[in-house]
């Protein structure tokens, strides 16, 4: 996984996402989170939710934070 906070983007399996001001991060046990640099780290294991657009990288609707 990398992380481009800058731009706002994530690749997980060679697909790209990105966030904008309408995705909603969660943690794990579910209640809304602020991201950040030190939440989503690489190793972290994430549920994401995305909308996909022809030719667009993966716009992501809802990321949760999973438990190990």
């Amino acid at each position: 996984m990398q992380l481009d906070f800058a731009k706002k983007t994530a690749i997980v399996n060679e697909k790209t996402f990105v966030w904008d001001a309408n995705t909603l991060f969660y943690d794990e046990k579910g209640s809304p989170i602020t991201i950040t640099a030190d939440r989503l780290t690489k190793g972290t294991v994430v549920s994401i939710e995305a909308t996909w657009i022809k030719k667009k990288p993966l716009v992501i609707k809802k990321l949760s934070l999973l438990s190990k």
